[in-house]
């Protein structure tokens, strides 16, 4: 009897050593504990139609939509703090990675209120908002956070999914069927012929506004093509006035100098970048679509 149950005993210990064995060698389960990660990190989702920023609406391109993570971090190992950088955030499904959404990636400057503040030491917890463009057909069951600042990258879920007509990046809010604004009614734009053969009058809608004394780079992301841009200037001193717009960006670069009232259709999407030299002067630059 002893021996027999003796060599029971021996069995049951090699079956959970290889129980214990093949239990290592299976493949993680698609939904990773947060645990195996030097962060734990999760997000939850708000789809939007559109995205509203410095008071104007911005479509997202075609067959994509916006998604708005409000995501939670705690630093666990990473030796230095987790931040908001765009870069070191990105939405991973089947293999796929979709950045920040462009309109968003224009906002370079650290101070401003509308960049996405964020610094998580290890050992803390924090959070923030950052805005993405994804196909219109992701499934956020579907998709992961990344957060991908530091090696090795972390991952999270998403949770969520509730879709709004419009996210206001200025006020952080979401923007209802019931609460959207108006459409911005249209104005008049001075539209310059190719090769400067002459101009004519076009009622367009403003996309983009801005007006200064200063000198000043603007960089704006164009999502729709043709775009027209009229800028001008009045003279505020009383010696002279000096007003020179440089545009570059889409499929060519367009130079204009020393105009009170000007214009130039602008061919192609992506990010545009406008230099103002300005003194003696207060100038204005308006974007139109129609």
């Amino acid at each position: 009897m002893r021996r027999w149950i003796y060599v029971t005993q021996i069995a049951l210990s090699l079956a959970m050593v290889i129980g214990l064995a093949i239990g290592c060698a299976m493949p993680p389960a698609t939904s990773t504990p947060a645990s195996k990660y030097p962060a734990d990190i999760s997000g939850r989702v708000t789809i939007a139609e559109k995205f509203i920023l410095f008071g104007r609406e911005n479509p997202p391109s075609q067959n994509e939509v916006f998604w708005l993570v409000d995501i939670s971090v705690k630093n666990k190992a990473y030796e230095h703090a987790v931040t908001a950088d765009y870069k070191e955030w990105a939405i991973v499904a089947g293999g796929e990675v979709y950045q920040v959404a462009a309109i968003l990636r224009v906002i370079e400057d650290p101070s401003s209120s509308m960049t996405p503040s964020m610094n998580v030491p290890s050992g803390h917890t924090g959070g923030t908002t950052i805005g993405f463009e994804v196909p219109s057909s992701l499934k956020v069951s579907d998709a992961q956070i990344c957060y991908r600042g530091q090696a090795p990258h972390s991952y999270g879920i998403l949770t969520g999914g509730d879709k709004v007509v419009a996210y206001d990046w200025d006020s952080k809010k979401s923007v209802t069927e019931e609460e959207k604004p108006e459409e911005q009614p249209t104005e008049s734009y001075v539209v310059r012929e190719k090769y400067g053969r002459g101009s004519y009058n076009m009622d367009l809608k403003t996309v983009e506004y801005w007006e200064g004394e200063d000198s000043r780079e603007i960089r704006f992301q164009a999502t729709k093509s043709p775009l027209v841009i009229n800028y001008g200037y009045i003279q505020t001193s009383e010696l002279r006035a000096t007003f020179i717009i440089e545009i570059q960006g889409g499929i060519y670069q367009f130079t204009s100098m020393w105009g009170s009232i000007n214009g130039a259709v602008l061919e192609g999407t992506g990010e545009y970048v406008i230099k103002v030299q300005s003194s003696g002067c207060k100038w204005w630059i308006k974007i139109g679509v129609e």
